[in-house]
């Protein structure tokens, strides 16, 4: 177990259901895990994706391949597996990628509730607050842009490829030289 708590029982509980687990990790699942990252990064096709600056496109083959081998432990071991460190980190990111469940919210409340994560009935009483400040964000011509979280009177969090999307610009858009 890691310093986060997660070990691969943790894991185990997040991963999709075997037969979805095993036909992700068929045939070539790091463009297929880059195909979901690029999926949920930008919501509007308008707006041109930019690696970051400091990304390197090694190194992210390397997680995901990383993150692949990890989860074909989880799905071989279960929750008996050994992992390390690195392992667990790059777990998240596939938890992330693969299991992280989209939940539809129909009158306030989660309509379905994934069992992949538990937590979500444990917490329930704290969901319908957190669902009220949890909007789409569409520009004034329909356009959808993102999501975004009331944080205060007047004021939304919400992520650079939303605001980018909003103002019409690249997401290096805020990148400035000094």
């Amino acid at each position: 177990m890691d310093r986060s708590g997660k070990d691969a029982a943790w894991f185990h509980e997040r991963m999709p259901e075997r037969a979805l687990l095993r036909d992700m990790l068929r045939g070539n699942p790091v463009n297929r895990l880059l195909g979901i990252a690029r999926d949920r990064a930008i919501v509007d096709g308008a707006v041109v994706a930019v690696p970051a600056i400091a990304a390197d496109a090694a190194a992210v083959q390397a997680a995901l391949e990383l993150a692949v081998s990890a989860a074909r432990l989880i799905s071989d071991k279960g929750p008996a597996a050994e992992l390390s460190v690195e392992q667990t980190q790059a777990l998240e990111l596939f938890v992330l990628l693969v299991s992280r469940p989209a939940l539809f919210v129909r009158d306030g409340a989660v309509a379905d509730r994934p069992e992949n994560w538990p937590e979500l009935g444990r917490d329930s009483l704290l969901l319908p607050e957190t669902i009220a400040g949890v909007g789409r964000i569409e520009r004034a011509d329909g356009t959808r842009c993102g999501t975004g979280l009331l944080v205060g009177e007047r004021r939304i969090l919400t992520n650079n490829h939303v605001v980018c999307a909003l103002l019409g610009k690249k997401l290096d858009f805020w990148n400035v030289s000094l």
